[in-house]
């Protein structure tokens, strides 16, 4: 292919590009929307391929290009593989955490631990910060990490325990499913050595509970807030510390 790094050029030549492995599914909804952008007034953007003629990036935009005659505009960068895409995806509104996952898991060496990572969200359907503390234990966000294929499963059949308690609790405060700190403070919960899981869901089923909404921002409050619930009619013997 011919080639001027960061100079964009232009062809009508569509044989010359190709997809590559890895990079996002095509979405055939936003294909359409492109289209009927496109007839409006096309875009100018021009797409990034490697030197083999690989779409990096702006695979929609080739599609929709192709389907209408109209121009490639293109830009090479020399060497392009799969980690550029990530690179140059990392943040756009276009890919998500999920777009990211699938496609370290298609690559010619597949990363496991983003397939552990999309099988654990399919099964619990938590939110993309629970998940990740979850499987991971840390407290980090790990954005970096996540899109550039450094993500590491440390703690699978303890995220699957966890997420197992949490999904008997989760129905009782829905708005919460997706905050780490709720997750991260049951967690916490779940640690202290006196605490008995079956008493705790009693109590959540109290009438005086029911519908209560958690008055709490951080870890440490919702701690407080889930051992306040847990000593609710329970023997002074049998309560658990009051974190304040």
């Amino acid at each position: 292919m011919n080639r001027q790094d960061n100079k964009v050029m232009i062809t009508d030549d569509y044989g010359m590009f190709s997809f590559m492995v890895g990079n996002r599914e095509i979405d055939n909804s936003h294909i359409n929307r492109l289209i009927k952008s496109f007839k409006i007034k096309p875009e100018n953007t021009p797409i990034y391929v490697n030197e083999h003629g690989e779409i990096l990036d702006g695979q929609h935009s080739f599609k929709v290009r192709k389907i209408l005659k109209l121009p490639i505009l293109y830009i090479v960068i020399e060497g392009g593989t799969l980690e550029t895409i990530h690179r140059l995806n990392t943040n756009r509104k276009g890919w998500t955490f999920d777009d990211h996952a699938r496609s370290w898991t298609k690559r010619a060496d597949p990363i496991l631990d983003y397939q552990m990572y999309l099988d654990f969200k399919k099964r619990y359907k938590f939110s993309h910060e629970v998940i990740t503390f979850l499987l991971t234990g840390s407290s980090r966000k790990m954005k970096d990490e996540f899109v550039g294929g450094q993500f590491k499963v440390t703690q699978l059949d303890e995220a699957i325990a966890t997420a197992r308690k949490i999904e008997g609790i989760k129905g009782y405060y829905p708005n919460n499913n997706s905050n780490r700190s709720f997750a991260k403070g049951l967690v916490k919960l779940f640690g202290i050595k006196e605490f008995n899981y079956r008493l705790f869901l009693t109590k959540l089923g109290y009438k005086s509970l029911l519908g209560k909404k958690l008055e709490a921002h951080n870890v440490d409050e919702y701690l407080t807030a889930f051992v306040k619930i847990y000593n609710t009619n329970t023997p002074t013997n049998k309560k658990l510390p009051l974190f304040l």
